[in-house]
């Protein structure tokens, strides 16, 4: 190399989302009262999500949810293992608000599947994973404070 040149460099920077090792998700990340916000692929397109946290047992680390849009009320409940910063959420109960085309939507064909990650900043985390069911795709949420 000579003296005087040097590569162009480009800052390194930390996508939404990617977990850090610097950065620790807290075992309680899903703690009752705190609500996510974010959105979910149904058919290709965005649809906004609130996701509440009802219930949370730290020592089993089953969590009970209520995932609403503007025409669903999904109750989901799962297992957050700590260690792989992993939750995966089953369906045990939906309602449609309003007329729906969800019809289609069963306890045995739909599960949330995602993990949780610090953002760059430390004070917010992002869930974010696949909606196994027929047309849907990605979701990705964010925790807002209690």
């Amino acid at each position: 190399m000579k003296l005087g040149s040097k590569r162009t460099e480009k800052p390194t920077a930390t996508l939404q989302g990617t977990p850090s090792p610097s950065i620790h998700v807290p075992d309680d990340v899903f703690a009752p009262d705190f609500i996510w916000r974010g959105s979910y692929e149904y058919k290709s397109q965005k649809q906004p999500m609130t996701l509440t946290i009802t219930s949370f047992n730290s020592s089993t680390g089953i969590v009970n949810v209520t995932l609403s849009d503007s025409n669903m009320e999904f109750l989901l409940s799962g297992v957050y293992k700590n260690r792989e910063a992993r939750l995966m959420l089953l369906l045990y109960h939906m309602k449609a608000l309003a007329h729906s085309t969800y019809s289609r939507v069963t306890e045995e064909t739909w599960a949330m599947d995602g993990f949780v990650s610090a953002e760059p900043d430390g004070g917010s985390y992002v869930f974010q994973g696949f909606i196994q069911g027929k047309d849907y795709g990605q979701f990705g949420l964010q925790r807002l404070g209690r």
